[in-house]
């Protein structure tokens, strides 16, 4: 089963609504919003975490959760992205002003 939105951080509720298939605009909004470092590769390495999971169909944690689960695993979120965003409220305001 997946997570709750009502339970996502803000690097989670990022992701989910961002289109992850446009990854290089969705790194952009991350590193806009200072969700992650954007360093050297790292914008690389987020490409290469989204196309490996993209294709995976599992049980448990959504697309957005896992990518985030990624990033930080690989050192590239920032304290920022731990901010609790329930049903994505913030992220969604954002992205409306990011468009």
């Amino acid at each position: 089963m997946a997570e709750s939105p009502e339970t996502w951080d803000l690097l989670t509720a990022s992701l989910a609504v961002c289109d992850l298939r446009d990854a290089q605009r969705t790194w952009s909004f991350l590193v806009h919003h200072d969700l992650v470092r954007d360093e050297e590769g790292d914008r690389e390495r987020f490409i290469a975490i989204v196309q490996y999971e993209i294709p995976r169909e599992i049980t448990g944690p959504t697309l957005s959760r896992r990518v985030a689960l990624s990033l930080g695993s690989a050192g590239l979120t920032l304290p920022a992205g731990d901010t609790p965003d329930p049903m994505a409220r913030i992220a969604a305001e954002r992205m409306k002003r990011y468009s």
